[in-house]
């Protein structure tokens, strides 16, 4: 068992060393150039300290920062913003964002596509927040099916073409992919605490680790509110369980860790966006609608979902065959080939499952499942947040664009691994 368990280990570690060497290929988004130009706004908060210009101001001169500052997480940008600071950039030399209303070829020629150099330094950041959403799938992996779950999780994840794709690039993905992944760790270890007879003393820093990784996540993106209300959720009917079932007397400290965890979790969302500073409910309702109008307008350009049926085939598509999405706009066909090309012959693209592969891991995640419903709280737990997470993809989701479908693959791979190993092991015990 221990032989297995150190080549177990191996598996998240050489996937580890395959993101990292595969970071400079990766093919460019026009959404890279634009995050860059959305760091600035760790210049004027680092460099010249200057709060009014990242506040909210409704007679703001500066509308299109000001909308990209409510629409987009906040983390990222900062990420982006302190690398470009290191490498000498100032306001005057900034990042231009990539001009959707223009070809590639005038973004090029006008400053508005970033040196190949700098684009592939500023993004080992953020493959290293892939990375660690790696080995935070690993040990979901291990925590729910052993060391076999963990290795098999790690490779449907670390070898994800999306993963590997739009986790490398200079966008939001990487960090919430990290920061969600270990949150749900440190959620099932708090409903194991839960749900144990004795309350373990490490119970406030656990929960205060929940609450900063919450944080951070939906400091990354709006999209992690998802997975946090999820995880919320199933930590509440923990409670309730253990008031229920195990011990009345020691609620209150266990709603004195809830309390802690949540009130970390909102201030480090709050300290992270000064541009919800002063009046957060308005600020929220601005983000909401923001985001509405900005899905119409990708669905009535770009073309959406015209039926739940289109949808379920699109979602099957996007979370179980996931063929590499490398842009949404036909232009950027010619300018990519070669960098597409190169990316691909180099092996760094992952593998995707093909039609009939991804039948047989919608099998085996349906086997996962299943298997989770009687694992008890813990099971319950991963349950909820795989609603979430499909309710997110499979539902909400108005098109096809690969990169909304991210928050689902973490899950799938915990769940497709337990039931592949699941169905391994009920083979085995036919077999003898």
């Amino acid at each position: 068992m221990t032989f297995w368990r150190f080549v177990s280990l191996l598996v998240p570690a050489a996937l580890s060393v395959y993101f990292w060497v595969g970071t400079p290929y990766v093919p460019l988004h026009g959404d890279e150039p634009t995050q860059m130009y959305m760091g600035r706004d760790a210049y004027y908060l680092f460099v010249t300290q200057d709060l009014a210009r990242v506040r909210y101001n409704s007679n703001t001169p500066e509308p299109d920062q000001q909308e990209l500052r409510l629409l987009n997480g906040t983390l990222p940008k900062y990420l982006i913003g302190i690398g470009m600071i290191q490498m000498g950039y100032t306001l005057d030399t900034w990042q231009k964002p990539y001009n959707w209303g223009a070809d590639f070829a005038w973004n090029q020629t006008n400053g508005h596509i970033p040196p190949a150099e700098q684009l592939s330094a500023l993004r080992y950041p953020h493959t290293a927040l892939t990375i660690a959403a790696l080995w935070g799938v690993y040990v979901l992996g291990w925590l729910t099916g052993g060391a076999g779950a963990a290795a098999l999780a790690a490779l449907a994840f670390g070898l994800n073409p999306a993963v590997l794709l739009d986790g490398r690039r200079l966008m939001m993905e990487a960090a919430v992919l990290a920061f969600g992944v270990w949150a749900v760790v440190a959620a099932l270890e708090l409903m194991r605490a839960l749900t144990r007879p004795k309350q373990p003393r490490w119970g406030l820093p656990l929960a205060l680790a929940f609450g900063a990784l919450c944080g951070l996540a939906a400091a990354s993106k709006h999209t992690a509110l998802f997975t946090v209300g999820a995880l919320w959720l199933a930590l509440s009917g923990g409670l309730v369980w253990r008031i229920a079932r195990i011990s009345r007397g020691d609620w209150p400290r266990w709603l004195i860790c809830g309390m802690a965890a949540l009130g970390l979790m909102l201030g480090m969302f709050y300290a992270l966006n000064p541009a919800w500073w002063g009046d957060p409910l308005a600020r929220a309702q601005t983000v909401l609608r923001l985001r509405q109008d900005l899905l119409r307008g990708q669905v009535a350009f770009f073309g959406g979902y015209t039926d739940f049926i289109d949808q379920t085939g699109g979602f099957f598509r996007q979370a179980f065959v996931v063929q590499p999405q490398y842009y949404q706009v036909v232009d950027w066909a010619e300018p990519l080939a070669e960098s597409i090309r190169a990316y691909e012959d180099g092996g760094f693209a992952g593998l995707s499952m093909g039609t009939v592969g991804g039948l047989v891991w919608l099998g085996a995640c349906l086997v996962g499942a299943v298997a989770l419903t009687r694992r008890g709280a813990d099971g319950a737990l991963l349950l909820v947040w795989g609603a979430a997470v499909v309710g997110l993809t499979w539902f909400i989701t108005p098109l096809e664009w690969q990169r909304y479908y991210l928050p689902i693959y973490p899950w799938l791979a915990v769940v497709g691994a337990l039931g592949t190993v699941q169905t391994a092991q009920s083979l085995m015990r036919r077999r003898r």
